[in-house]
């Protein structure tokens, strides 16, 4: 396993929406809104729940789709919030989707490289080991400045 980047879950929302003039959101800010998320069991659905521990009641959820490109589409038309991933959410943001980075919760995820023993001593496999972490670094790196220029 080679650690890439660890990449944080923002709640993501149509431009107008009344979370969106905010720069930080906590649980109790997001929680009574509606939801669009990904099934029961996945990653992005224990965060939603840390949400509502730490809120203190339960979300009011939607539709659940496995596909973050569709929950992409559902929130840009306005029928909820939900989580997306913040460095590849970047394009998404673009066509009028707000990110948001949230507060008092572990929203985030691993992003890994996964290959076994005898195969990663390949130089192709370790190539593209290479690769990767050089696009993880730029991708860090590239972040890292545009904080410093806010």
């Amino acid at each position: 396993m080679v650690p890439l980047l660890e990449e944080a879950l923002d709640v993501a929302m149509p431009a107008g929406h009344p979370l969106a003039a905010k720069e930080r959101l906590s649980p109790e800010d997001v929680v009574d809104y509606p939801w669009i998320g990904v099934p029961e069991g996945f990653p992005f659905d224990t965060v939603l729940r840390q949400i509502e521990l730490r809120a203190g009641k339960q979300a009011r959820r939607g539709q659940r789709y496995p596909d973050l490109r569709v929950l992409e589409a559902l929130v840009g038309a306005g029928h909820g919030i939900c989580l997306l991933p913040r460095y590849t959410a970047r394009v998404s943001a673009r066509r009028g989707l707000v990110l948001r980075p949230l507060t008092d919760v572990k929203a985030s995820r691993s992003i890994v490289a996964l290959s076994r023993q005898e195969v990663a001593v390949r130089a192709t496999i370790r190539s593209v080991l290479d690769m990767l972490k050089s696009e993880a670094a730029t991708i860090t790196k590239e972040l890292h400045e545009s904080r410093l220029n806010i």
